[in-house]
């Protein structure tokens, strides 16, 4: 791999239904990088906005603290999606939650570049619509 790639993070949900035809060529598209590393938690907004104490947002902590100098991460993609099971709320409350994810993350990793996105059924030949929360 070159030394020139330039690697993201998406912090996204386990749901199958996202990775069964992946979002990342859209979420690297987006984030303008070449790779995009995937860390995965169920229903990541309730997961990491658990708190301080949260063994979630702990985890998450820590696989960033690892990764991010490891492959040279600049962006990272915080990723709500509709009907997800793991943070049953609105599609208006998952990007409010993504937003405030960010908040939480930019304390430990202030270096990083933060993007809210949301992920929404499709009914084209993609099933999944990936577009930065605010545009």
């Amino acid at each position: 791999m070159s030394e020139n790639n330039q690697n993201g993070l998406a912090i996204t949900c386990v749901d199958a239904r996202l990775h069964r035809y992946s979002i990342t060529p859209q979420v690297a598209a987006l984030l303008g990088v070449d790779n995009v590393y995937v860390r995965t938690l169920v229903g990541p907004e309730s997961r990491i906005l658990g708190g301080e104490q949260s063994v979630h947002l702990q985890s998450l902590r820590l696989s960033m603290t690892d990764l991010v100098p490891l492959k040279n991460i600049k962006k990272v993609a915080v990723i709500g999606h509709c009907d997800c099971a793991g943070h049953p709320v609105s599609d208006q409350q998952h990007e409010k939650d993504c937003v405030s994810v960010i908040t939480v993350l930019r304390e430990f990793f202030p270096e990083l570049e933060f993007v809210p996105m949301i992920a929404s059924e499709a009914e084209t030949e993609r099933p999944w619509n990936v577009r930065i929360i605010g545009s």
